[in-house]
Order: structure tokens, then C-alpha cells, then sequence
């Protein structure tokens, strides 16, 4: 599955959860079910809409390649402005499910808190964002330094294959090994090397092929 198609997949799937929850506790605060889960798709609506403006925002101010101390800040001031919007998009939706009257009844006392959870929300959504980017860069990171490491290792190391390993191998088999067949076994004991020899990582050791261990390596590779 793509990264865009899990990212999507995630934000439906969470933020419709989310709704359900605020669904939950609207009927338990005697909200017609109906007019419950309406808002409450409004909401989850909303939230999808917001984060995801608030991701692209992300992107395009390269966040993702800051550090977490210089990150921090700035998403805690963003998920405060992303509360107030989708704050404001659900109290806009509150007219359409419930009517002005409900909306005039309720007062005001509602609001900083509303903004308050949606702002946490937002800040909970940003840190799992990040902290899934910042695992796959470290992922990603230590097998660059895994490649380059082996990279390393191999030109420093030198493997002899001899022509007469070859030979005494052709006269034993009655066919003479390819290219592809040396490389492969070259190759295959260049890795027994490095659990061999400890002195490999030090670089400028020659290990030499003689004809036991070219027939150990290629039995590794079912070759006859």
C-alpha cells in the first residue's frame, strides 16, 4: 500500500473514531441521535479537512526536516490556530443540525473549551505525524549507513579467486564455472569474511579462495 493511500486510510479511519466519541457524548447530553451523528460527521469532516490543510502546510514550510526542539513551538502555536478553525467550522454547522435556537440557548461558555480540545487534538494528530516521519528517516537512515558501511568494507578487502582454484574445480565437475558463478562465490565468501575475520573492519585484508572454501561457497548457492 502507498504512503499517500495509508495516510488517507489513517485520517478517515481516526478522525471517524473521533466522531464517534463526540457522538457518544452528545446523546448523553440528551442530543437527538440523529442530529448526534450529523454534527458529529460535521466535525469529523472538518477536522479531515483542517489537518489535512494543516499537513500540506507542514510540507511546504519544510518542517519535517527541522529538529523536535525547533518544531515544537511551531506546531503547538499551528494546532491552536487549526482548533480555532474547526471550532468555528462545527459552530457554524450547529445551526443547520440544531437551529439559531439552540445555538442562542447554549451561550458561550462552550467555546474556549471546545477550542481547547480541538487544539489538543490537532497538537496529539502533529506529534504522531512527526514521530512516524521521524521514524522512517531513522529507518531509512541506518541502512544508508548500513549500505555505505559494506560499500566500505569491500573496496577495502580484496578477494583472490587463482585460475588454478578454477581449474581444479572444472576437473571435479566436468564443466568450468561462468562469470556469473565466480562473482557469486567471490562474493558470497567475501561475506563469510566479515563474520570470520575480525581484522576486516580494520580494511587492507586479502582473503584467497582456495578450492574448500569455493566449494563451501558455492554449495551456499546450490551450485553443482
Amino acid at each position: 500500500m502507498k504512503r499517500s493511500q495509508v495516510y488517507w486510510l489513517c485520517q478517515i479511519l481516526g478522525w471517524s473514531a473521533h466522531g464517534v466519541v463526540n457522538g457518544i457524548f452528545a446523546v448523553l447530553a440528551s442530543a437527538p441521535p440523529s442530529r448526534a451523528i450529523l454534527i458529529s460527521v460535521w466535525g469529523a469532516g472538518a477536522a479531515i479537512l483542517c489537518s489535512h490543510v494543516f499537513r500540506g502546510w507542514i510540507r511546504r514550510r519544510k518542517w519535517l526536516k527541522l529538529s523536535p526542539l525547533q518544531v515544537l513551538p511551531r506546531v503547538f502555536l499551528a494546532s491552536i490556530v487549526v482548533g480555532l478553525v474547526i471550532t468555528a467550522l462545527v459552530t457554524a454547522g450547529w445551526p443547520i443540525v440544531f437551529g439559531w435556537a439552540a445555538l442562542r440557548a447554549s451561550g458561550f461558555g462552550w467555546v474556549f473549551p471546545a477550542i481547547f480540545i480541538w487544539s489538543v487534538t490537532i497538537f496529539l494528530w502533529a506529534v504522531i505525524y512527526f514521530g512516524v516521519h521521524y521514524f522512517g528517516s531513522y529507518k531509512t537512515a541506518e541502512m544508508e549507513k548500513l549500505r555505505l558501511a559494506v560499500v566500505a568494507k569491500d573496496a577495502q578487502l580484496g578477494v583472490l579467486l587463482s585460475q588454478a582454484t578454477l581449474d581444479a574445480w572444472a576437473r571435479a565437475h566436468g564443466r568450468a564455472l561462468t562469470d556469473a558463478e565466480q562473482y557469486a562465490a567471490v562474493k558470497m565468501r567475501l561475506f563469510q569474511g566479515f563474520d570470520e575475520l575480525e581484522n576486516l573492519a580494520r580494511g587492507g585484508a586479502t582473503l584467497l579462495v582456495d578450492s574448500e572454501a569455493l566449494e563451501t561457497a558455492l554449495a551456499l548457492l546450490g551450485v553443482d
